[in-house]
């Protein structure tokens, strides 16, 4: 059963994060949805560029190809392991209860990243520092910034989309590593 479970969120890895966006937005008011995922989607617009400036820097070698894209071949950091670790303390910033239903959801996948080989240990344990470190730094700030309304919206609506990205970047560009 645990394998299964593995498998699918190596497949679908933003679907938990999206059910719980969804779920949020449902039960909170729209203005304050809105400001809470421009800033997620922020989150992980600077965790995709750290990370990939990060891949370039060390061009470490992953266990097993999974990525055409020469961008993504490498293994430190894993970008995977940074924004589902790091969503869920900025999360926590947010909703602490969230947090909470995220962190199994997070632990299974880091270990997927490993029993699947797609990653090193190392490329996970750093990926995952890194982006707490990120996390914990948006959430902080919050309330320190405003962005425009008209902005928030669009930033939200681009979070809001990223699934679908997120899944036609995965069919086209990853290797089968089953």
């Amino acid at each position: 059963m645990a394998f299964n479970i593995h498998r699918f969120i190596d497949r679908t890895p933003e679907l938990p994060y999206f059910v719980i966006a969804l779920f949020y937005l449902f039960s909170t008011s729209t203005p304050a949805s809105i400001r809470i995922f421009a800033r997620a989607f922020l989150f992980v617009a600077v965790s995709l560029a750290v990370g990939l400036l990060l891949k370039s820097c060390f061009k470490t070698k992953r266990p097993r190809n999974h990525y055409d894209l020469p961008a993504l071949r490498y293994d430190f950091p894993s970008l995977h392991s940074m924004i589902s670790a790091g969503m869920i303390v900025f999360v926590y910033f947010v909703n602490p209860l969230y947090a909470l239903l995220l962190i199994p959801v997070g632990a299974f996948y880091l270990y997927s990243r490993i029993k699947f080989r797609a990653h090193s240990v190392a490329g996970v344990i750093g990926g995952a520092c890194i982006g707490i470190l990120l996390g914990f730094a948006f959430g902080l700030s919050l309330s320190a910034f405003d962005i425009p309304e008209d902005l928030e919206l669009v930033l939200s609506i681009m979070l809001l989309c990223m699934p679908l990205f997120s899944a036609a970047f995965r069919i086209r560009y990853s290797k089968r590593i089953d």
